[in-house]
């Protein structure tokens, strides 16, 4: 019987910057190797003028200790007394994770943006 491997997606940040709203869509492995290119991306500033910062994390295919910890560290860092910080759930295996350490209890979640926009 052959059993056929799956390559792990490589890790990305897209971030997209709207008018008040910075969207950081999450791809790929968030993990020990990776969570330092999310830290990286926040640090580039083009989230400075916005008052609400999202991070989507449909695209991820996997979240291990360390990219829960980079996620954390952009909640608190996001919330710097002036901008509102929100995630867009993701797969199950992220949503897994989430909920074995009790964080979709901390965080706030919200739909994705783009059906956000086209509800109002």
């Amino acid at each position: 019987m052959r059993m056929d491997t799956v390559e792990p997606l490589p890790f990305s940040v897209e971030v997209e910057a709207q008018e008040e709203r910075t969207v950081f869509r999450l791809a790929g492995e968030l993990d020990m190797a990776t969570a330092p290119q999310l830290e990286e991306a926040l640090q580039t500033g083009e989230h400075e003028n916005a008052s609400e910062i999202v991070f989507d994390l449909r695209g991820l295919s996997f979240l291990d200790s360390m990219g829960l910890s980079a996620l954390l560290r952009a909640n608190r860092a996001g919330r710097d007394g002036h901008r509102k910080v929100s995630f867009v759930r993701g797969g199950d295996v992220v949503t897994k994770v989430m909920q074995l350490t009790k964080m979709d209890d901390r965080l706030d979640w919200i739909d994705p943006p783009e059906e956000r926009e086209e509800a109002v």
